[in-house]
């Protein structure tokens, strides 16, 4: 009797109408003081960690909820994450959250917030769902899988130990379908081509929990339970703690960091509680393995390159377990390998100079290693101009040392020669009083003043200032130099992508001129260094349906994707077009792909909809449902096509690509949407998905900047014309000759009708 008391006492069962609610308390819950005792264990493996748990969920994403909704994620997720947290701080943890209320976090924020918090392991805390409500089970994810450039087995060692006592302490069974004998998944059984966002941004060891379904009747009445959500929170408590007992090798890189040696000798250090493995021990320059040694005398990891390396920066990524299988943190470092200039080219632009002390001239000198490669920044030269008393040794950037030196008033060459190491260079600068004419000046961003390398300058040319030859090019610091037989009166442009060209005229002047000029970047520069993938479906043998609408419709897609292509790469966007071509490339293949490029925003495009509405399919997240509210926003502003809403889909493609995606379903050919100019219908679309973008970095349309194209001989508007503003992003007119613009312009907007020398656009002329 006493035993069956004892097997019973740690037992729960509550009861009424609803099912049995049955859970095991721990067995260390016997009283507070053994709750206390377990604690003080695990404080000397606990105590100055740095853990962040992140709760999911949360805010306005709050859709997750079991069948009774008692038991709602976002809730759970913060409950058992603030439980834990208790008991890693009674441990001596230092416990940062990436949220303690209802509040809503961004999911690419959250690894962020860790990282700036200075924590050393990141724990996402999550409840499943499933459409088959018996299912029911604990599990633990890690990031990639063995083998993949992402993969690093320390997360694998912190998801074995956390999964081990989670799912015992919840008496939950381990996940039916892994394939590794410790019962942990890869996030890649779920997204195959990129894993969860929490683990796949993390610079931290981490893993994604996931207790349990939520969507099973009977878990839901035990996640509805305070004390459950407590369990599972101590579970995760003993996984972390164990892990932590268990130790980890910590490494240190010893050796100089640059070497001007080809194959330089690395050294690591490597301090451990327990016994090393040597056997275990990995490590990897630029992606590929290579051999490394293990001295257990000098507690050293040596590694020495077999074959010779390039100039620049290598990438050392090592690790080794010790005798309990667990694996030292992630451990990467740049090593330099600073190989001396075997070559110099010397240069001057331009190669001679009006004579006048008023101008300059720039200097540069391209160093190349023994391999041909430019050398390592910071490489030293030395360049000495005897006839101006220069005599300098200057660092390279991009493989290139250069000075700025001031003309002369005498006619007479100077000898300019460059050093580095054991090889040298010599050029001759002159100068001229031809008719030359001499400009220079810098180009600059005019919201922050800051200048800007790779700007285009060139000469406007052609009855109707429709062409254009480039003169220059600014460097690194924004300037340009142009010494040459020009035109008068020269009518010059900059421009680079991401802002609006800007003109300048000038007189021809006997005297050297300088002109700056400041450009606006394009719609405030909301989407500089964003990313998004353009996909026009279909394409080649894939048409999507029988019809012959559908097959034209890979044609649409093809256009609309290109004009919106266009305009966010106008835009300084980094926009990637997933075909340019009727080629048939898989959807499989497309979602590989995806994983190529740096996140942002994935955007299918697919002209099948039964209906003249919108419509975006995605898969359901807070961040994806935004994105595509203001897509159809963007549509209905631009096109006037209603929206039908947004669905959520549990299609393979939207788990398998690598970042958040969007299909924007439109009306196909055969509802007679693009029945009238269709150059226009195309176009509108474009530009709505264009606004819709903005929308979504917070950049507000202005549907009034709209104006008319007329023919300035008959006086007739023009559809179909394709504007274009400031000589940098276009659009078509309309049946009743409507342009807009959508306020993305600078105030100071000019026009140009391409390919109609007759159509004209006047400023201040708006569409009624």
């Amino acid at each position: 009797m006493r035993l069956l008391f004892g097997l019973f006492s740690g037992m729960i069962f509550l009861s009424a109408c609803a099912p049995t609610i049955y859970y095991v308390k721990p067995r260390e819950w016997s009283s507070p003081a053994a709750v206390d005792s377990v604690i003080r264990f695990f404080q000397p493996y606990l105590q100055d960690k740095k853990i962040f748990l992140d709760p999911g969920h949360g805010g306005e994403d709050r859709t997750n909820r079991g069948p009774e909704e008692d038991a709602i994620e976002a809730d759970v997720n913060l409950e058992v994450g603030l439980a834990l947290g208790e008991y890693l701080a009674r441990a001596g943890s230092t416990v940062f959250m990436s949220r303690i209320q209802d509040t809503s976090i961004a999911l690419r924020e959250r690894p962020l917030l860790a990282a700036m918090a200075g924590a050393d392991m990141f724990i996402s805390l999550h409840h499943n769902a499933s459409a088959n409500h018996l299912t029911n089970y604990s599990s633990t994810y890690y990031h990639a899988y063995e083998g993949h450039p992402e993969y690093h087995p320390a997360n694998h060692d912190i998801a074995r130990y956390v999964q081990r006592d989670m799912s015992y302490t919840m008496r939950n069974a381990n996940p039916p379908f892994s394939t590794n004998f410790d019962v942990t998944l890869s996030d890649f059984n779920i997204y195959p081509n990129s894993g969860f966002a929490v683990l796949r941004h993390n610079t931290l060891p981490a893993v994604l929990v996931e207790g349990s379904f939520f969507t099973h009747p009977h878990e839901e009445q035990r996640l509805a339970l305070s004390e459950f959500k407590s369990i599972e929170a101590w579970g995760i408590f003993l996984g972390l703690g164990k892990y932590f007992a268990a130790g980890m090798p910590e490494l240190q890189l010893v050796s100089d960091s640059t070497s001007a040696s080809p194959t330089p000798r690395v050294t690591i250090s490597v301090s451990s509680s327990e016994e090393i493995d040597p056997k275990t021990l990995y490590a990897e320059l630029d992606g590929a393995p290579i051999s490394a040694s293990y001295n257990d005398s000098s507690k050293t990891i040596t590694i020495i390159p077999e074959q010779e390396l390039f100039g620049g920066e290598h990438e050392l990524i090592a690790w080794i377990k010790n005798v309990n299988g667990n694996t030292s943190w992630p451990f990467k470092r740049w090593l330099v390998v600073k190989l001396p200039p075997t070559s110099l080219e010397l240069a001057v632009h331009p190669p001679t100079l009006p004579l006048s002390t008023r101008v300059v001239g720039r200097v540069t000198c391209l160093a190349k290693d023994k391999n041909g490669d430019l050398v390592v920044d910071g490489s030293p030269v030395r360049i000495t101009i005897p006839e101006a008393e220069i005599d300098t040794t200057i660092s390279t950037l991009n493989g290139i040392a250069s000075l700025y030196v001031y003309g002369s008033t005498v006619r007479e060459s100077r000898l300019i020669e460059a050093s580095a190491d054991t090889v040298s260079d010599t050029t001759m600068l002159g100068f001229s009083s031809g008719y030359n004419t001499y400009i220079t000046g810098a180009v600059r961003s005019n919201v922050d003043s800051l200048t800007l390398s790779a700007a285009r300058v060139m000469q406007i040319v052609g009855a109707f200032c429709d062409s254009t030859r480039i003169l220059d090019s600014t460097w690194s610091d924004g300037r340009y130099i142009i010494f040459q037989r020009l035109s008068d009166p020269l009518l010059l442009q900059f421009q680079k992508e991401g802002y609006f060209a800007e003109r300048e005229e000038l007189r021809h002047a006997t005297e050297p001129s300088e002109v700056d000029a400041w450009l606006t970047p394009i719609a405030q520069g909301r989407l500089f260094g964003k990313t998004f993938l353009i996909d026009p479906r279909y394409g080649g043998t894939e048409s999507g349906e029988v019809s012959t609408a559908a097959l034209r419709a890979a044609d649409i897609n093809l256009a609309i994707a290109g004009r919106l292509y266009d305009l966010l790469r106008a835009s300084g966007a980094n926009a990637v077009l997933m075909r340019s071509s009727d080629t048939t490339i898989v959807e499989k293949e497309r979602a590989r792909q995806s994983s190529r490029y740096t996140p942002g925003m994935y955007i299918r495009i697919d002209a099948t909809g039964k209906d003249k509405q919108a419509t975006c399919r995605i898969y359901r997240s807070l961040t994806n449902a935004a994105f595509a509210g203001m897509l159809l926003r963007g549509l209905q502003l631009a096109s006037e096509l209603d929206s039908a809403g947004i669905f959520s889909s549990q299609d393979r493609f939207y788990y398998d690509v690598a970042m958040g995606t969007i299909t924007v379903v439109i009306p196909s050919v055969k509802t007679g949407y693009y029945d009238g100019v269709r150059e226009h219908a195309i176009d509108a679309i474009a530009w709505g998905l264009f606004i819709g973008i903005l929308q979504t970095e917070g950049f507000i349309p202005d549907a009034n900047d709209s104006y008319i194209v007329t023919d300035s001989v008959t006086g007739d508007v023009v559809d179909g014309a394709t504007v274009n503003l400031n000589e940098t992003i276009s659009a078509v007119s309309d049946s009743i000759g409507t342009v807009n613009f959508f306020g993305v312009g600078t105030g100071e907007n000019y026009f140009r009708v391409l390919g109609n020398a007759n159509a004209v656009v006047k400023v201040g002329e708006h569409a009624p």
